[in-house]
């Protein structure tokens, strides 16, 4: 990309001999004066937290409170090197060293302040860890992309029976596979390569989503369907330019201004797994950082109304706005999740379940089950799901996959709460009991209270559990614990061995999340070995088949009778396949619907995919 634009315009380097030309200060407890955060490639640096990132070059960002417009930052090993990054209005800033660092262990000096300490490894091409999450190394950017997509009640009453089908976050690792992986090459070698030119392209994270309308003789079959996502970018400049690359190949449609600038397109073709024709309205925006898109098409081939649609996106971006303020609740986040590099058959599902106090209708929902998560949701602003179900595999210490159980499957998810005030969530979580009564959790073949266990945060209850995983008895425990004004229910459950200390470390991280308000870092697998072959990688990018999407659900969620005997009904919000043939709407629930094709060049700077023959 040339000289990195995010750098302050004045950049001096300089190289002493020596010791450092910065001054020397206590390592003292968080971050110095004035500075908000700071973190290298994505991971948060202090006095008690030691980035590792295997980036020659690593993003150094942070905020500040002071009001400057630029801060002075200083990288030294013995010599040093100085560099200015400008300040946006927001006090964020970014950029990187202006020559690639050697590996090593270094210190970071914000205005000759001392910040923390932090390692560049030295990797060899194809053992870095392509399946790990986060931007850089680990864990989601602050912004929560996972409001700026539409939600059912943006709608209003235009499309009865729309509900939530499925959603998914992806890391800059995630999607560097992906792309890679589409691109005909999933080799370690051009994974790395990838995730490099998405990284130096200022891609941070994306969030897709679907809804749809079931065909009232075969839930299995849509006959409306939303696709979207949201992509945040470093800064808007980043975020332009994957705009000007994702429109313009089209004749758009005369409409109104969305976001910042905005394209819309008419869309048909035949969905390529029933051959049936349909009409799509597609809607590429910009707002700031964020590219999003939306796409309603009507799988009967019927007209699409362009007024909704545009109506449905401004809401869509009246929301984002309120989320790069920070004026918005951020729930996903701060969601822990865990390190899925040495896992197989992965199948991730991660939403909002309910937004500013709304109750989000999931894709054929019932009565009873609605009624039941009314219940489970009564009282709650917020509320944010992610849910996990792999094939862990390692353990030569007796755990998870050891010689005489080569692997095992795992299911994991954690459901954050939010609460206008801590009486709130104290009184929610008192009234627990009761709330389980009147929803016993279907698909728990056990659950009942584990009296003597330890107290975790503000306040916590603790529950054991068995159900049906596949063919196999998972065993596993769900810990709510309170932090302030919010609630997480943290769940793992195994067909090996579970204790309690192991989620009792998962609790601990999840809290940790919560206090500091994001997930530096993504928890291991309890007891999974680590370290997997870039041949199991490539499988599981190809279209492994994934373990059982019901193993774990949302909180009070109704697991669509997978757990009960004789039913071989397919669960239509099974995870979306990896690859398609094309980015055409499908009609069936349980095929993949969202567009995720990557563009043939393996690299997808717009993250915008062609839909329509």
């Amino acid at each position: 990309m040339g000289a990195r634009r995010w750098l302050a315009l004045v950049l001096v380097l300089t190289f002493l001999v020596g010791p450092p030309a910065v001054r020397a200060v206590q390592y003292a407890e968080g971050l110095p004066a004035g500075v908000v955060a700071a973190e290298v490639d994505g991971q948060p640096i202090d006095a008690s937290n030691v980035p590792e990132t295997d980036e020659p070059s690593p993003q150094v960002t942070g905020r500040i409170n002071n009001g400057l417009a630029s801060v002075d930052v200083a990288i030294a090993d013995g010599e040093v090197v100085r560099f200015a990054l400008e300040v946006d209005e927001r006090g964020r800033f970014r950029g990187a060293p202006p020559t690639p660092l050697e590996p090593g262990e270094y210190t970071l000096y914000f205005f000759d302040a001392l910040v923390g300490s932090f390692v560049v490894t030295e990797a060899a091409a194809g053992e870095q860890r392509a399946g790990a999450r986060g931007a850089g190394t680990a864990g989601a950017p602050g912004v929560d992309i996972a409001r700026v997509v539409p939600f059912p009640f943006d709608f209003g009453e235009a499309i009865p029976d729309l509900g939530l089908l499925d959603g998914r976050y992806f890391t800059l690792n995630d999607e560097a596979l992906r792309s890679a992986t589409a691109a005909g090459d999933a080799s370690a070698e051009s994974v790395d390569e990838t995730r490099r030119t998405l990284r130096e392209s200022g891609w941070q994270g994306r969030y897709e989503s679907r809804l749809a309308v079931p065909l009232p003789d075969d839930p299995s079959r849509f006959s409306v369907q939303v696709s979207s996502f949201a992509i945040l970018y470093d800064e808007a400049e980043s975020a332009e330019a994957a705009f000007a690359a994702s429109t313009g190949s089209g004749e758009a449609v005369s409409s109104a201004t969305v976001g910042d600038e905005s394209e819309l397109i008419a869309l048909a073709g035949t969905t390529p797994d029933t051959g049936a024709p349909y009409q799509a309205l597609r809607l590429i925006y910009r707002l700031d950082r964020i590219l999003g898109m939306v796409i309603l098409a009507d799988l009967a081939g019927g007209e699409v109304d362009q007024t909704l649609l545009e109506s449905v996106a401004q809401a869509v971006v009246t929301r984002g706005t309120a989320v790069l303020n920070d004026e918005a609740v951020a729930l996903s986040p701060r969601a822990l999740r865990l390190d899925l590099t040495d896992a197989t058959g992965v199948s991730i599902e991660e939403a909002y379940e309910v937004v500013d106090g709304v109750l989000i209708g999931l894709y054929d929902e019932d009565d009873a089950l609605r009624q039941g998560r009314e219940a489970t949701y009564s009282g709650t602003s917020d509320a944010y799901a992610s849910t996990v179900t792999a094939v862990a595999r390692g353990g030569e210490d007796g755990g998870i996959g050891t010689p005489e159980a080569a692997t095992s499957t795992v299911a994991y998810g954690t459901t954050l709460l939010s609460f206008l005030s801590a009486e709130d969530a104290d009184l929610w979580l008192g009234d627990l009991p009761d709330r389980l009564t009147e929803d016993p959790l279907r698909g728990y073949l056990s659950f009942s209270a584990v009296d003597d266990a330890p107290v975790f945060g503000e306040g916590s209850a603790t529950y054991a559990f068995q159900r049906q995983v596949g063919d196999d008895v998972a065993v596993g425990f769900r810990v709510y614990v309170r932090v302030g004004a919010e609630v997480a229910a943290v769940e793992f459950a195994s067909v090996e061995e579970t204790t309690l200390e192991e989620i009792g470390g998962l609790v601990t991280a999840q809290i940790a999340c919560l206090e500091i308000a994001a997930c530096p870092s993504d928890a291991p697998i309890p007891g999974a070995r680590q370290g997997r072959t870039p041949d199991e990688r490539v499988a599981t990018a190809e279209g492994e088949p994934a373990a059982d999407d019901g193993a774990i659900r949302r909180e009070g969620r109704d697991q669509r009778e997978e757990a009960e005997e004789g039913n071989t009904t397919s669960d239509p919000t099974e995870a979306p396949e990896t690859e398609t043939e094309t980015d055409a709407p499908r009609g069936g629930g349980v095929v993949d619907v969202a567009p995720t094709e990557e563009p043939a060049d393996g690299v997808n700077d717009g993250g915008v995919e062609e839909i329509g023959a």
